[in-house]
């Protein structure tokens, strides 16, 4: 469910509401506008509600970044009703089991503006460089992007190290390759959770010379090479 504004809205008397839609083929979105919408128990146009929701095709997404992206824009917002309450705004999956809520009944987050006209709302994994990271259960900064990190040491013998970084969880492989690109070991292979990790591989069973490792997570893929010398 996608709620840009959830409240008991009706039409205005005469011509002032309707909804548009659009697709935007250039920008690969979306659009859908309500304009001049109002809250029951008011009657005013100055009273009334006008929002955007903009919902951006996957081909527009970051290399590593599957999600998509939607964005609430608001033009013209009061935000009350005869009782003074707000709306509810925020994004929910199929089954209501999990959600991100910006706003209830006039409550926000401590880092929210408050619905005003002019406002976007971005929702999306991908963050901006002025975003302040999330943090994990340990309160450790989680990473803001996919990354590989130079295997070490390199040479190695027997074993090495592999660091990566993921945004947030992901269905992960961790391959190694010979120089005739045949995968010779599989390191890693299933679900990992968003946070920095590292995977040791054990070359003892392996023939000295070049080998490749190749991380997979969602769209991102990274390769470094590597030297086993005994």
């Amino acid at each position: 469910m996608i709620a840009p504004f959830w409240d008991d809205l009706k039409p205005l008397p005469g011509d002032f509401t309707d909804v548009y839609s659009l697709y935007d083929e250039n920008n690969g979105r979306f659009i859908i506008k309500w304009d001049t919408w109002n809250r029951y128990q008011l009657e005013m146009v100055g009273h009334s509600e006008i929002f955007i929701l903009v919902i951006y095709d996957n081909s527009t997404n970051l290399p590593g970044y599957d999600d998509t992206i939607f964005e609430f824009h608001y033009e013209e917002i009061a935000d009350v009703d005869h009782i003074n309450n707000g709306a509810t705004v925020g994004i929910q999956n199929q089954d209501h089991s999990d959600g991100l809520q910006y706003a209830y009944g006039m409550n926000y987050p401590e880092a929210a503006t408050p619905l005003e006209a002019g406002l976007a709302i971005r929702f999306t994994t991908y963050p901006p460089e002025s975003a302040i990271p999330v943090k994990d259960e340990n309160g450790t900064p989680l990473p803001s992007s996919f990354k590989m990190y130079p295997v070490y040491p390199n040479p190695f013998n027997p074993s090495a190290t592999m660091k990566f970084d993921l945004p947030s969880s992901a269905n992960l492989r961790i391959s190694l390759f010979d120089i005739l690109g045949r995968e010779v070991a599989v390191l890693m292979d299933g679900e990992v959770h968003a946070g920095q990790h590292r995977v040791v591989f054990d070359g003892s069973q392996l023939s000295s010379g070049m080998y490749f490792v190749q991380m997979e997570a969602s769209s991102f893929k990274s390769v470094r090479k590597v030297m086993l010398l005994k």
